[in-house]
């Protein structure tokens, strides 16, 4: 008769079990198990030693961004990396990233000329490569934006800050793209991106993927 308690319970009636099955675990099963508990291990590791506190990529939200958060943590995190978002304040054109934030990766959205003059643009990014001098920083262009001026793409290039475009992929509002392997597509092999000046889920993807592809480079 098996006399235990809470901890022990479980292995108490797996082995009871076993015995009024008349069925004994073979050394393949025995391994097997081995085998699995040892993954479940790996798998929990990191959450039991507190490894995934750390932060890799900080991403400094924008209207666009916001819209698209689920698509793009997800993709992100499919890749492996955590993910924290951060306020971009308009005033003074600051990025709401603090001199003690803990990262591996800055990801923002370049804001157009209608929320922050080029000349506080400037000053702002060159603040951020000041303060962190070999952190890598993702800029990624709006999808709908002008192009930028030429000395602010120099000024951008100089910092060492990769720039993303996602224009081409997601296209104008409206118009139809010709699918990608992850979309879900229709039967004419085509898919909206843009509708009535939103992206669409379509759209949001094609951004993130943009965005991953800048934090992988």
């Amino acid at each position: 008769m098996c006399r235990t308690v809470s901890a022990r319970w479980e292995n108490c009636y797996f082995w009871s079990f076993m015995r009024w099955s008349g069925a004994r675990p073979s050394r393949k099963v025995v391994g097997a198990t081995v085998v699995v508990g040892t993954l479940l291990v790996a798998w929990w590791w990191p959450g039991l030693t507190g490894q995934d506190q750390q932060t890799d990529v900080v991403i400094v939200s924008s209207p666009t961004f916001v819209e698209s958060q689920e698509f793009i943590d997800r993709r992100l995190r499919e890749e492996g990396f955590t993910t924290e978002w951060r306020t971009w304040r308009g005033r003074n054109c600051s990025f709401g990233v603090s001199n003690d934030q803990s990262f591996e990766v800055l990801v923002l959205e370049l804001p157009g000329s209608a929320e922050c003059d080029e000349t506080a643009l400037t000053v702002a990014v060159k603040d951020l490569r000041a303060t962190w001098p070999s952190r890598p920083m993702v800029v990624v262009l709006e999808w709908d934006a002008a192009d930028p001026s030429q000395s602010l793409m120099q000024t951008l290039g100089a910092l060492n800050m990769s720039l993303v475009d996602p224009r081409s992929l997601i296209g104008s509002d409206g118009d139809t793209q010709k699918c990608l392997w992850w979309d879900d597509c229709p039967s004419d092999g085509r898919i909206t991106t843009v509708e009535n000046g939103r992206l669409t889920d379509a759209g949001k993807q094609r951004l993130a993927r943009s965005i991953v592809s800048g934090v992988l480079q």
